[in-house]
């Protein structure tokens, strides 16, 4: 049996014949896949078509308006020295744009003496930042400073402020205290000021009066004596035998010497009280002045304690030849 062995050649098929058609009727290339629109001649009647970019200009054009978009100011802000205060100086920031070229144009707007290679955020107080993160990060609503302010110091509050609960829960103990024992405060108020009165007031110038020198006193002569020279009457023996108006009569210059003397020596007191305040005021304010004795004779010490400390490190480092001398 002879088996026959037959070869199938695919042949392409003819191309379509061409037709005559409108000028406008797209043709296919041979040499690649696009389609070529030819441009028709523009006549009297039909004006010319608006020619078409190519695609090259159009993706330079997109460039260029991204470019624009990523352009951003960076703000800083001036130092007090240079500039008034609380100014700030705004930089034009490209996208080509180099951090040195970004630390030439701070240094020369604000007349700085050295180049800047970071600066600070205000923002976050004591964080510093390269010129290269600040050109990268591209963040428009800082503010940057080339030096460190550090920030105000938080005022301290006042005592008073710092414990105003105790202060008035301690007012708050008072007033009840006051409303429910208020006869019994009262009688030791009035008992504390009569006694304070009597210690401080009226034994001192009692005892002045009779003790004192000729000048406001009686010397501490006896009452006999005494009235016998203010009422001019009679002698000390008589006045012994009618001691009961002697005193009378002494008590009443006593008296009226007394409502004479209180307020100079209430005066006196008032005067002395403001002058220890205003002393030991201005003894806290002023430094303790330094005694130059105690200052010589701690310097003495301190150089004798080096020259032991000395000898003692020479005689570990070389006991044989600290024996020997």
């Amino acid at each position: 049996m002879q088996t026959r062995l037959q070869t199938r050649v695919r042949v392409p098929p003819p191309p379509p014949p061409r037709r005559e058609g409108p000028p406008n009727t797209p043709q296919r290339q041979d040499d690649d896949d696009f389609v070529q629109i030819p441009r028709p001649r523009a006549t009297a009647n039909q004006p010319s078509l608006p020619i078409i970019p190519r695609q090259d200009d159009r993706v330079s054009g997109n460039s260029d308006r991204r470019n624009r978009s990523e352009e951003w100011l960076l703000r800083v802000r001036t130092s007090p020295e240079n500039y008034s205060p609380h100014s700030i100086l705004s930089f034009h920031i490209t996208p080509d744009m180099t951090a040195n070229t970004l630390a030439a144009c701070i240094q020369q707007s604000m007349c700085l003496p050295q180049p800047v290679v970071g600066l600070f955020q205000e923002s976050r107080v004591g964080h510093f930042y390269t010129l290269e993160h600040v050109l990268q990060s591209n963040e428009r609503d800082l503010v940057y400073t080339v030096q460190f302010t550090p920030p105000p110091p938080t005022p301290s509050l006042p005592w008073y402020q710092q414990y105003m609960p105790w202060l008035l829960l301690f007012s708050f103990f008072i007033l009840l205290m006051t409303f429910l024992f208020w006869p019994t405060l009262l009688y030791l108020m009035e008992r504390t000021l009569m006694w304070l009165h009597q210690a401080v007031v009226q034994i001192p110038l009692t005892e002045l009066y009779r003790h004192g020198p000729w000048m406001v006193g009686w010397e501490g002569a006896s009452l006999p004596h005494i009235c016998s020279r203010i009422t001019y009457h009679g002698d000390e023996v008589f006045w012994s035998r009618n001691l009961e108006e002697c005193q009378r009569i002494f008590g009443q210059k006593q008296d009226a010497w007394l409502q004479m003397a209180r307020p100079v020596w209430w005066i006196l007191l008032l005067s002395l009280v403001l002058l220890t305040v205003r002393w030991i005021v201005d003894a806290l304010r002023r430094p303790p002045p330094l005694d130059r004795d105690m200052v010589e004779t701690y310097r003495a010490w301190q150089i004798l304690l080096h020259q032991a400390s000395r000898a003692f490190q020479l005689q570990r480092a070389y006991p044989d030849k600290v024996k020997l001398e």
